[in-house]
């Protein structure tokens, strides 16, 4: 039985937004359990990510709290596997 890939075009979308302060990738999720399945992946590397129920901002930590402003969301911060 194959599974199949929760990361596949369908399930998310991807971008990059530049400004003068930082760098933001934007994922975006079909549901809120590829979200969480992401959340998971991302949490083998660790780091710092903005998110609301089916989408996440990857930035550099000092720049995702005043991010948060505009779309609200929770800052996690994910402690990676060794």
């Amino acid at each position: 039985m194959q599974g199949r890939d929760p990361y596949r075009g369908d399930e998310l979308r991807e971008g990059l937004c530049h400004s003068e302060q930082a760098d933001y990738r934007i994922t975006t999720f079909s549901a809120e359990k590829y979200n969480e399945a992401w959340l998971d992946a991302a949490g083998v590397c660790g780091g710092t990510y903005l998110g609301g129920p089916r989408w996440v901002v990857s930035a550099r930590a000092e720049h995702l709290e005043q991010a948060r402003n505009r779309p609200g969301g929770t800052v996690r911060q994910l402690k990676s596997v060794s």
